[in-house]
């Protein structure tokens, strides 16, 4: 492998090194410790993956933050969890469907019933003295 003359580009020393090493873009700096220096002197706007951070204000408490996100609601995680546990109960939660009517199949009594009971095989009785009415008549 033929080797080249470079110069480092923090410390300005020259060394050698392979040719295929530079063929790859590397081969830039004589040691690890050059290059730590050199990527330490990367730093906000100058790093390639900066983002400029944008003002928000939060939701629920309602301080000031900075945030890279496209829509951020909340400054914290706190925040988040005690905003939704707040105004996403009962019918304000998205994923609420509601109860739905049944008939009791002991004694015939209308009741309501979240559609998620039925679904997993309860819901079909309007309290746990017909349900236990119902177990015996079978027995």
């Amino acid at each position: 492998m033929p080797k080249v003359t470079v110069t480092c580009q923090e410390c300005g020393k020259e060394f050698e090194v392979a040719s295929y090493i530079i063929r790859q873009g590397k081969g830039k700096y004589c040691s690890r410790t050059c290059l730590g220096q050199a990527q330490s002197k990367i730093v906000g706007e100058n790093h390639p993956n900066w983002k400029l951070k944008n003002n928000r204000i939060c939701e629920e408490c309602g301080k000031e933050f900075h945030s890279n996100n496209k829509s951020p609601r909340y400054c914290s995680i706190n925040c988040k969890s005690r905003y939704q546990s707040t105004y996403n109960r009962g019918v304000n939660n998205p994923t609420y469907k509601g109860k739905i009517k049944r008939n009791c199949q002991t004694c015939g009594k209308e009741f309501e019933v979240y559609p998620s009971r039925v679904e997993y095989g309860q819901g079909k009785f309007c309290s746990k003295e017909c349900m236990i009415t119902r177990i015996k008549k079978q027995l």
